[in-house]
């Protein structure tokens, strides 16, 4: 493109000396004297940019569409682009000429560029179509002729192609580059480029370059601040969160999302997120949000054990996110996904053992030895498909006439439980005339209600809800291998009561502290007020980063070790050991 200069003032519009000879200097010279309305340079440079149309012939109708403004890169494709996705919506426009120029004014070092486009339309009700849209256009090409930022996000609402888009993509991601040197290095492009070719057509599409960008950034973000944490504290989780408020769509289409990004590192190769867990962990929050189908997009660094998750969420009938959410969302998500981590365990291959069931069923018939006794049940856990948890269920009592047979009892169905009988057994009779059966039942309980945070299955809850339907279909009845569990759900609610005048009300963390003491008998004995001091004490101390040894109080003795050593337990029970204190008299806990 060669550039033409302009004599100032007393004939500012001629073009004279060495580039343009001939015809066509001629006329651009002629172009430019019709577009511009003054001879007056200060009164030319108010007037920037200059968008004109001339309504050209019918026969076909054409269009002459014309722009003068500051010297900018990209210029020409940015009116060229606007003008052919967006004169006509929907159709194609024809382009017999279109021609662009810079020259110069230099009185005032002033660049200019001039473009022309001719438009060519099917119809002169197209054309008068066209005419009007242009009028309307001109307002957001003159803000695209000023700022670079605006003239992208014009192109995006209009609509870019693929490789458009993968441009812009690349300028956005090399001005980072510039802007911030000491962030972002030569690896920023590798990212980029992994990004472009696993993200799939549908959701770049639906994305403004911008949007991607930001993604592409902040997953190369994510792994440099996780790689130095992790490289000074190795035994550490690092999990970051961010939230930004989006539109996604086309056109018209557009729709007001919640993006939420997250970069983790794994402790084991075997642990995990994925989308269920992400959005599993918003909707504990935020129950009214919804997944963008979609919208999740993920990359895991199996060498390092990073991992790089996005999704984006959305309320029904369009309303948006208010700074609220975002504030909860940004206050408890990172330490709510830290309990989500879920770990692969190998499924337990164990047959079932036909003679251990046959030395329950005497077990627990032999404790049936008056005709007034309730019945008698064992529960115990199975094994655990997909979908169910299965349990053997043994249950003992003295029948007579008017109780009802177990087939007629499990017959009906319950609400969450399926019982299958698998055997009905006499073994004995109660003073010599009223008979003594056992049946021998299999029981399936949907897992889903019992998954926790990290989606470990809690068979303890399972276990009660056993219990309750066999209570509804039996009445009460003597649970003879669950006394201690009863008694470890009554102190753990209590504790419960006591930790929540605390405002710590993390129940999973505190489950997962109770049933982590040690030796396990004690667990039924502790007090719970001094359980609960302990819990909260380390609840804080886990909030703190740093290494610290605390001591509540000291009858009895509570102390709390903050550390990123794991083998500091271990060296710790030694030193218990070696102290030969009684059994009974030190009682650890660990998270």
């Amino acid at each position: 493109m060669k550039d033409v200069t302009v004599p100032p003032l007393s004939f500012p519009f001629s073009l004279e000396g060495g580039g343009f000879t001939g015809p066509l200097r001629e006329e651009l010279e002629k172009k430019l004297k019709l577009i511009f309305q003054t001879t007056e340079v200060a009164d030319l440079i108010k007037q920037l940019p200059i968008i004109v149309s001339k309504i050209g012939g019918d026969e076909p109708p054409t269009l002459k569409l014309s722009l003068v403004a500051e010297e900018r890169s990209h210029l020409f494709k940015f009116f060229y682009d606007v003008l052919y996705s967006w004169l006509i919506p929907y159709q194609t426009m024809g382009v017999p000429l279109l021609f662009t120029i810079n020259f110069s004014i230099p009185e005032v070092l002033l660049k200019l560029t001039f473009c022309e486009i001719v438009a060519r339309f099917e119809t002169l009700d197209a054309r008068d179509e066209a005419m009007k849209n242009f009028e309307y256009m001109k307002g957001q090409i003159a803000l695209g002729t000023r700022s670079p930022w605006f003239a992208r996000r014009l192109l995006e609402l209009k609509g870019v192609s693929l490789d458009e888009k993968a441009v812009t993509i690349h300028e956005q991601v090399r001005r980072l580059m510039e802007r911030f040197p000491k962030t972002f290095d030569e690896s920023l492009f590798q990212e980029m480029h992994y990004a472009l070719l696993s993200i799939p057509d549908p959701f770049k599409e639906l994305r403004s370059a911008h949007h991607l960008a930001k993604m592409v950034a902040l997953g190369y973000l994510y792994k440099r601040e996780i790689e130095k944490e992790i490289a000074l504290k190795p035994e550490k989780r690092v999990l970051k969160v961010n939230l930004f408020r989006e539109r996604v769509g086309v056109r018209e289409k557009w729709r007001k999302v919640l993006a939420v990004a997250v970069g983790v590192n794994f402790l084991d190769q075997r642990e995990f997120l994925e989308e269920r867990h992400l959005l599993k962990a918003i909707q504990h929050y935020l129950p009214e949000a919804c997944l963008v189908p979609g919208s999740f997009y993920t990359t895991r660094k199996e060498a390092s054990r990073l991992q790089f998750l996005y999704l984006e969420v959305e309320k029904a009938g369009e309303v948006g996110f208010s700074t609220e959410d975002l504030v909860v969302l940004r206050k408890e998500l990172a330490s709510d996904l830290n309990d989500r981590v879920e770990k692969l365990i190998h499924p337990v291959f164990m047959p079932r053992n036909e003679e251990e069931i046959m030395r329950s069923i005497l077990q627990v018939a032999g404790q049936v030895r008056h005709v007034s006794d309730l019945p008698h049940a064992v529960m115990t856990f199975e094994e655990q498909t997909q979908e169910e948890l299965l349990y053997h269920v043994l249950i003992a009592r003295v029948t007579g006439s008017k109780n009802r047979s177990f087939y007629d009892i499990f017959e009906a169905p319950t609400p969450m439980v399926g019982f299958q009988i698998e055997a009905v057994k006499k073994v004995g009779i109660v003073k010599k005339r009223y008979p003594k059966e056992v049946c021998h039942l299999r029981a399936r309980i949907p897992k889903e209600p019992f998954l926790r945070k990290d989606l470990s299955v809690d068979l303890y809850k399972a276990r009660g809800r056993l219990g309750k339907e066999l209570r509804l279909l039996l009445g009460h009845f003597r649970d003879l291998n669950g006394g201690m569990m009863a008694k470890e759900k009554e102190l753990l609610q209590e504790i419960k009561t006591i930790v929540e005048k605390e405002n710590e009300n993390d129940e999973f963390l505190l489950e997962n502290f109770y049933f982590s003491l040690q030796p396990i008998r004690m667990r039924t004995l502790v007090d719970p007020h001094h359980m609960a001091s302990l819990f909260v004490g380390m609840s804080k101390a886990l909030r703190l980063d740093k290494k610290e040894v605390v001591v509540l109080q000291d009858n009895p003795l509570l102390m709390i070790i903050r550390t990123q050593l794991g083998h500091i337990q271990t060296e710790l029970n030694k030193i218990l050991k070696n102290l030969k204190l009684p059994f009974d008299n030190v009682l650890t806990a660990s998270l």
